[in-house]
């Protein structure tokens, strides 16, 4: 029990004194902070402990656990790590993962935001492989040209 303990705290530690430059394959999250960017095989771990103990989606809304808080960055990470999930959810217009990516860009409206997404989802994903930037790209364009979701998503760059 007592080395549970100790092994909580080192874990509590290293999540305050983490940075965004500090994360490997695994992308950001608890695991990213306690492994950081070791090569190998442990990045399999560490995607795990993103993903089960402390969901990576939250770290990356939050800025916490070795993810930023700068919408430019989360939004590009984000994009990176759900990518499959969020063309899922902007081809029906909803959807967890949509909802994360509206929390990071400070949308009150995620169902406009879903709504225009989907209307748009031929341009923000124009071919099978089209990069995170790009894709983000996309959904600022979109957000852009329309007022009112330009208004409402004050983080959208």
């Amino acid at each position: 029990m007592r080395s549970l303990s100790l092994a909580l705290i080192l874990l509590a530690t290293s999540v305050l004194s983490a940075n965004a430059a500090n994360y490997g394959t695994a992308g950001c999250g608890l695991g990213a902070a306690v492994w950081k960017d070791q090569p190998g095989k442990i990045q399999i771990l560490s995607s795990t402990v993103n993903n089960l103990v402390s969901p990576q989606t939250f770290a990356i809304t939050s800025g916490t656990s070795n993810c930023v808080d700068d919408a430019k960055v989360a939004s590009t990470m984000f994009i990176k790590v759900n990518e499959q999930a969020l063309k899922k959810d902007i081809s029906r217009g909803t959807g967890e993962s949509l909802s994360g990516l509206s929390k990071i860009l400070k949308c009150t409206n995620t169902d406009l935001l879903g709504s225009e997404l989907q209307k748009h989802y031929t341009q923000i994903f124009p071919a099978n492989e089209t990069s995170a930037e790009k894709i983000k790209d996309s959904i600022n364009g979109t957000i852009h040209s329309n007022q009112t979701l330009a208004l409402d998503c004050v983080a959208a760059i």
